[in-house]
């Protein structure tokens, strides 16, 4: 979940900066891509919780599930010829499985834990992101 958290901060920082200078069409892809990432973490979740949680997943959901990927993969071209930066891609992967973690833990964490600490924590820590990633000007 800290993780989680944490990429989302640096993923909002940036494009706030980056919206100065670039277009907006641009922007807008960046945009597109990153819930491309969200989706994926949907599937993510679903794969996930059977090694975390025990969970069984039928034939047809694994199909689901590559299909999905294997889709988000064809939308994104991850390759240099695409254009698209391999940290960037790399980002958004450790978004979308950190997403799709924090999903999972969270109700196992909300057992031992209150809400308020929680909640005080995913802050703290998105607080930090963003000072990280804050500019002097």
């Amino acid at each position: 979940m800290i993780a989680a958290v944490f990429v989302f901060a640096i993923m909002d920082a940036s494009m706030k900066r980056l919206s100065d200078g670039f277009a907006p069409f641009q922007v807008a892809a960046m945009r597109c891509w990153s819930s491309l990432a969200i989706l994926c973490a949907q599937l993510l979740m679903t794969a996930l919780s059977v090694p975390l949680r025990g969970a069984r997943v039928a034939v047809q959901r694994w199909l689901a599930i590559t299909t999905g990927l294997a889709g988000a993969l064809l939308i994104l071209r991850p390759t240099a010829a695409a254009g698209i930066s391999m940290l960037a891609v790399g980002a958004a992967a450790l978004s979308a499985v950190s997403y799709a973690l924090s999903a999972l833990v969270v109700p196992a964490l909300s057992r031992s834990n209150d809400s308020t600490s929680m909640v005080f924590w995913s802050l703290a820590i998105s607080g930090a992101g963003c000072a990280a990633l804050r500019t002097r000007g």
